[in-house]
């Protein structure tokens, strides 16, 4: 994007810069700093601060004319990439850890969706009934058997079966609400 200018005005600086900055700008450089860095987190904090310089140089006037602000602001990306690594192999020597780079890890969009299917299915689960959250976690986050949490509640293990199977089959309905763009919404409380 050029900067826009007004019939007969030499300012090329809008009342905000963010306004400048594509919307579709910062999923892209989010792209490229988790295929340079490997890592979701340390990608997104290398977005604001690349974002943080742009807005700070436009701001400074320091875009020149005839440059577009996209390639403006990958060239700062590019800079703040380089200068993560930099820290990262100065944190190694520090630390006194000999070896190569990292493995490069997931692509950057399988990290990207990796790190929204999470998200959602994060936040799915926050909607089911507090009994099916208590049970989904006993059987898959603890591993535990049916057997034993129907002998630690007291109650036969068909129905701990029953209510799994359901809390399954909720959670199931709700991610798939989910995926296709609707509101997951109150969700039926688990019979017990």
């Amino acid at each position: 994007m050029v900067w826009p200018m007004a019939h007969g005005s030499t300012d090329r600086s809008p009342a905000d810069p963010a306004a400048l900055l594509p919307p579709t700008l910062e999923g892209g450089l989010l792209i490229v700093a988790v295929r340079s860095l490997g890592d979701v987190e340390e990608a997104r904090d290398a977005v604001q601060e690349t974002l943080a310089r742009a807005l700070e140089a436009i701001r400074g006037d320091q875009l020149r004319p005839g440059i577009r602000v996209e390639a403006f602001v990958y060239g700062i990306a590019r800079h703040v990439l380089a200068d993560v690594q930099r820290r990262r192999v100065r944190e190694r020597g520090a630390t006194g850890e000999a070896g190569e780079f990292p493995a490069p890890g997931p692509s950057a969009l399988d990290a990207l969706v990796q790190v929204e299917e999470r998200e959602a299915a994060a936040r799915v689960l926050t909607a089911l009934p507090t009994a099916d959250r208590e049970l989904l976690e006993c059987c898959f986050v603890q591993g535990e058997r049916v057997a034993a949490i129907a002998a630690r509640l007291g109650e036969p293990a068909d129905r701990i079966r029953k209510r799994k199977s359901r809390a399954v089959g909720r959670l199931r309905e709700a991610l798939r609400r989910m995926r296709a763009g609707h509101d997951s919404g109150p969700l039926p409380t688990s019979a017990m």
